[in-house]
């Protein structure tokens, strides 16, 4: 085989006569929740985007750099994360379609992928394909990644529900992956020396940047071109707090006079007013836009023209990429329906400069002003994965200024129930900042992709165009867009759009026995309904408790549907039915590592398995601490506790879901 590029879709790729081997040196299949729920998330928003249209547009997912053997096999060199992922989607499938009529995999029957000298992954696959129930699957004989892979892909098309045909239907022959293959006489060492130092790809925000840019070069507006690549460069670094992207001088200006917790200017004008070219050593030069259009496509971005900004250690970890974040802002900005998908990023962008071809300028400017604006707010009222005394935890928190040699993080709003000289509790755990972080917390780690947060969106929004923010103000709309997405879309027949409820405050209904189906096992669309009944579990006993359990408890990325009484319960213990195991009262929320250790033990282990972790002050979730105490209480688990137990919670979430805003 030559250097060649053959395109394939997904169906003839996983039905090529040929066989494809992961060697050795390639590492092991890594990927997990956010990876796999994307790739999804991908072929469904393509698929839905060419419901109505023929012929329909074709997605391309990627492609397979190979290398050809002797013998004819192909070496998979890049590509194999994703190669494994659709093998593994296609066994889900296979296993599906023998209860589901609508699902065709009659065409596929065995893998023509396979691991090199991996013994535990060829023995997994072939356990997959042969039917083997998964519980027999987790031991140390086989690959457990690969079982955590498949086990989300299944979570991921059984939450379709009725979707599934068309996305299948639009992945085999739709989804089109491109093999490329390396001419045979490569010298493969010397090819992974030059992937592993190849340089950056022109990012696509940069792409958006010189667009924008190029529309102001055609007026000249060489204030705009300044403002746009500065700001644009303050804002680009998702670590960073956007402060630290100004001259100290710049600083006081845009926000507040020895504050820096303030913002400013309220229209692109203001903002012009209050950015003072002259200091930034670049008043008397003109911006050779072609240049840096072609610096852009040539080589890495540089630093911005403030040579006054604060270069500073990356102690936050952003809960979202840039990218993705200009889409959140596109939203916000023109209140349309933007895709929060930075696949999408170009298209969308056109399509505004499109919308307002009468007045580019002023869609750049209000652009420009609405970024750094947002990236404040984000800044100030999102939150972040902080690192620091040696500690990994979620942090809201805000830049303050207290002279020109201190200037430190602090809370983003005032403990009100503290009276410290500050004013502020920084490592408490009670208080309105601490109510707000848990919120948004639970919120992240239910949609913990890059894409599609549309809780972000809703907060920015909120703020956005909040006329005084104030953290009452901010925790209801808050509490009311939670309120929105679990009973308004996850617990309701009738699912409302993120769009209408974020941008048409769309009413949510009451919780009913009516919803009591949607709340079963595989038929919980999102796990917001698990993590908002802890962070309301927690809101209730910090304020009427001090069981330390509750009021130290974080919201982790725990993504595994747990049966406390088991599916499978080990030899010697009975079945429940399933009518009484399936129900909400017997679920919880753990992480995939701990479901796979605790699945068949019997609820007394599972109890004794986290009493450590409940001596210290942890838990995996409060709802799973509920079942333990009542467990505790009564002395077993059975029907009778699942029953008592669901009650006690469909109880604080129907009270919740009647709460006015």
């Amino acid at each position: 085989m030559s250097n060649s590029v053959l395109s394939y879709t997904v169906k003839d790729l996983l039905n090529d006569n040929n066989r494809y081997l992961v060697p050795m040196y390639q590492r092991n299949y890594a990927w997990g929740e956010g990876e796999i729920n994307q790739l999804i998330q991908d072929v469904l928003d393509y698929q839905q985007k060419n419901q109505h249209v023929e012929p329909k547009q074709t997605y391309y997912i990627g492609t397979l750099v190979v290398f050809e053997r002797p013998n004819g096999h192909f070496e998979v060199i890049d590509g194999q994360q994703r190669f494994t992922t659709l093998t593994l989607l296609a066994f889900v499938l296979k296993r599906l379609s023998a209860i589901n009529n609508s699902i065709n995999m009659t065409w596929y029957n065995q893998p023509n992928l396979d691991f090199e000298s991996r013994v535990k992954s060829s023995l997994t696959f072939s356990s997959l394909v042969q039917g083997v129930d998964l519980k027999h699957l987790k031991t140390d004989e086989y690959n457990l990644d690969v079982i955590n892979g498949y086990e989300l892909l299944e979570k991921a098309l059984v939450a379709l529900g009725e979707k599934i045909t068309d996305f299948c239907d639009y992945l085999f022959n739709h989804v089109e992956i491109a093999r490329v293959g390396v001419p045979k006489d490569t010298d493969l060492n010397h090819y992974f020396e030059v992937m592993n130092n190849r340089g950056e790809q022109l990012e696509k925000h940069e792409v958006v940047k010189a667009r924008l840019m190029s529309i102001l070069s055609e007026v000249d507006d060489q204030q705009a071109l300044k403002l746009l690549d500065k700001v644009w460069d303050a804002t680009a670094n998702m670590e960073r707090y956007v402060q630290y992207g100004f001259s100290p001088d710049e600083r006081h200006k845009l926000f507040g006079n020895e504050d820096w917790g303030q913002f400013m200017p309220s229209n692109f004008n203001e903002l012009a007013g209050c950015i003072q070219m002259a200091h930034t050593g670049t008043s008397g030069k003109k911006i050779d836009v072609s240049r840096s259009l072609h610096d852009m496509l040539t080589t890495p971005p540089e630093s911005s023209s403030n040579t006054e900004a604060t270069l500073t250690p990356e102690r936050f970890n952003s809960v979202i990429n840039f990218s993705n974040f200009l889409l959140h802002v596109l939203r916000v900005v023109t209140k349309k329906d933007v895709p929060l998908d930075d696949k999408r990023l170009l298209e969308q962008f056109d399509e505004y400069l499109e919308g307002n071809k009468h007045a580019p300028v002023n869609a750049v400017k209000s652009f420009i002003f609405a970024l750094l604006k947002c990236k404040y707010l984000f800044d100030q009222y999102i939150i972040k994965r902080e690192f620091s005394d040696g500690k990994d935890k979620w942090s809201l928190k805000r830049l303050h200024f207290y002279n020109a040699k201190s200037q430190s993080y602090i809370n983003t709003f005032k403990n009100l129930n503290k009276d410290n000289k500050d004013g502020f509790d920084e490592d408490g755990f009670e208080g309105i900042n601490r109510q707000i972080l848990m919120l948004l917390s639970a919120l992240h780690v239910s949609t913990p992709t890059l894409v599609y947060k549309h809780w972000l969106n809703g907060a920015i929004f909120h703020l956005f165009y909040m006329e005084s923010i104030t953290p009452r103000l901010y925790l209801k709309k808050l509490e009311h867009l939670a309120r929105q997405f679990v009973f308004g879309r996850f617990l309701s027949v009738e699912r409302a759009d993120y769009y209408s409820m974020i941008y048409q405050d769309r009413a949510f209904p009451t919780l009913d026995s009516s919803n009591s189906q949607l709340m079963r096992y595989g038929a919980i669309e999102n796990n917001l309904v698990f993590n908002y009944l802890d962070y309301l579990i927690w809101r209730e006993g910090t304020q009427n408790g001090n069981d330390g359990v509750i009021t130290q408890f974080e919201f982790t990325f725990r993504s595994s549907v747990e049966h406390f009484y088991p599916q499978h319960p080990l030899d010697g213990h009975r079945q429940l039915a399933a009518s009484e195991l399936h129900l909400f009262g017997n679920l919880c929320l753990i992480s995939h590592s701990k479901n796979s250790k605790l699945s068949n033990l019997q609820p007394t282990a599972k109890r004794d398995h986290f009493k450590a972790a409940i001596a210290d002050k942890r838990i995996d979730t409060l709802k799973l601490f509920e079942m333990i105490k009542l467990m505790n209480n009564d002395g077993e688990w059975a029907e009778t506790q699942i029953e008592k137990h669901e009650k006690n919670m469909l109880t604080i979430l129907t009270n919740d879901s009647k709460a006015g805003f």
